[in-house]
């Protein structure tokens, strides 16, 4: 569904036409005509506003539009340029169950976190296009023991951990890290981002990941299972809503390696009849989604039991 903001208001209006949304059947001629779009569940906007990516579960695909500036409108690119994945999409690897996107700050990358193949897929970006080309060799895709990427036995991915059913993928402000949350494996997997190539690098030993299991992530609590990751926009910390935990673990983010680092104490994690150790609150019952506003001073979470939305100050140095 495409929808225009007024500014003054902040009031949505639906775009007229078949420039109101876009779908795979047209419904019944309402919308646009799209491929590579059956269960879509993320979507991100390219920082220069021309793009707009749609994740999409049942297709394992990436459906890719180019944006008008001053309609809203969106256009889907031509060609196999439209969408990568299944769903007669252009081949690509590690997108099955593809559920999160995420574009870099610098617009040269897309990262897709993939929960049927337990990975995340990258992929360079046409900074003019917006068309997107996966990253060659086992820079494609990193999964849960490299196993996950073998459509239609195209090839692999590189070997993670902490990935199994990826649900969630996050990027920190300064492009240098990416995070992906793992629902199953209540874990999140920590990577390095070099930003010529677009390639990933988990970090090494237990900074590969916090997981609620340990092993070779570090420890971690609040985290069964992860429903969503964002970093601040100051980029020094990590917020992770949990469902079951019924609230959000809160990170240290180290600036220079991206490594976490889960705070001390009660100020590890918020949560509403959750762990013991985490400061206890009130509306957060099944937290699916968290955010932090721009200035950086607050949180707000979604939660789904309490059908609502949990208001926090930050603390900031």
């Amino acid at each position: 569904m495409v929808l225009a903001r007024d500014e003054d208001t902040g009031a949505l209006t639906q775009l007229a036409g078949t420039k109101a949304c876009v779908s795979l059947d047209g419904t019944d001629g309402s919308c646009a005509v799209g491929v590579g779009l059956r269960n879509s569940t993320g979507i991100a906007i390219s920082p220069n506003d021309r793009n707009v990516y749609v994740a999409a579960r049942g297709d394992g695909a990436i459906a890719v539009f180019k944006r008008n500036g001053r309609t809203g409108a969106l256009t889907r690119l031509s060609g196999s340029a439209a969408c990568l994945g299944d769903g007669g999409c252009q081949a690509a690897i590690g997108l099955g169950g593809a559920e999160d996107v995420v574009v870099s700050p610098d617009g040269r990358h897309v990262y897709v976190a993939s929960r049927d193949r337990d990975a995340v897929a990258a992929f360079k970006r046409n900074r003019r296009t917006g068309a997107l080309a996966q990253l060659s060799g086992s820079a494609a895709c990193i999964s849960e023991g490299g196993v996950g990427g073998c459509e239609g036995g195209v090839g692999g991915c590189a070997a993670g951990v902490g990935l199994k059913t990826a649900h969630a993928i996050a990027i920190s402000p300064d492009g240098k890290n990416v995070y992906v949350g793992s629902r199953d494996g209540r874990a999140v997997a920590v990577f390095a981002r070099n930003s010529d190539t677009g390639a990933l690098t988990q970090l090494a030993g237990t900074d590969a990941c916090v997981s609620a299991d340990g092993g070779v992530c570090a420890t971690g609590i609040a985290l069964d299972p992860v429903s969503n990751v964002t970093v601040s926009p100051d980029g020094k910390h990590v917020y992770v809503a949990s469902r079951s935990s019924n609230g959000v673990a809160v990170f240290a983010r180290d600036e220079t390696s991206g490594a976490l680092t889960q705070l001390p104490g009660s100020a590890a994690c918020i949560s509403e009849h959750g762990p013991a150790e985490c400061t206890s609150a009130v509306g957060l019952g099944q937290a699916a989604d968290v955010v932090i506003s721009p200035d950086n001073k607050h949180a707000y979470v979604a939660v789904t039991y309490s059908d609502g939305v949990a208001a926090f100050d930050r603390a900031l140095p």
